[in-house]
């Protein structure tokens, strides 16, 4: 959805005509998105069915109030606030926090490694995940718990400073 926040945003803004009303607007139109998402047919373009929601909520909301919109040529719509998870610090942080974390990862056993992958970061559920492996299920949902314990503690030693206690045989 975020690709699709300032288009929102600016059609929210051509009704609101001031960016905290507009900011407020959005809001209030990605909520009636989440309740009315599953009436979109994929037949149509995503973007075209937010867009059409969007407007609509807009209109309501004019509705409600009013007041007749102020229409905005585009070149003198302001640019919507960067929000801090945008910043090229919580950026590099996150990319950080993601290679430390697939380092980690790389040092598991694969009996370990490869069912927490599946489901975490491929989104595979139990079931599936027990079908690819050709394990049971209990087995699957074990290795994930002790490969997250594992990586947990792992972590918990880097942030003190020690090193990452993970070896081939570390599944306690």
């Amino acid at each position: 959805m975020d690709r699709f926040r300032l288009p929102v945003w600016h059609i929210a803004y051509r009704f609101a005509a001031n960016p905290d009303d507009a900011d407020e607007l959005t809001q209030d139109i990605f909520m009636r998105l989440v309740n009315v998402l599953p009436s979109y047919r994929p037949s149509g373009a995503l973007g075209a069915w937010i867009r059409q929601v969007a407007t609509n909520v807009a209109i309501d909301s004019y509705r409600r109030r009013r007041r007749a919109p102020v229409l905005v040529p585009d070149e003198e719509i302001p640019e919507p606030p960067v929000p801090t998870s945008w910043q090229p610090d919580a950026i590099a942080e996150r990319r950080e926090e993601a290679a430390t974390v697939r380092q980690l990862l790389d040092r598991l056993p694969p009996e370990l490694s490869e069912p927490l992958i599946l489901r975490d970061l491929m989104d595979c559920d139990y079931p599936e995940i027990a079908d690819r492996l050709a394990i049971p299920l209990g087995t699957v949902k074990s290795r994930i718990h002790r490969a997250r314990q594992t990586l947990a503690r792992a972590r918990r030693a880097l942030g003190r400073g020690g090193p990452a206690g993970i070896s081939k045989g570390d599944d306690r």
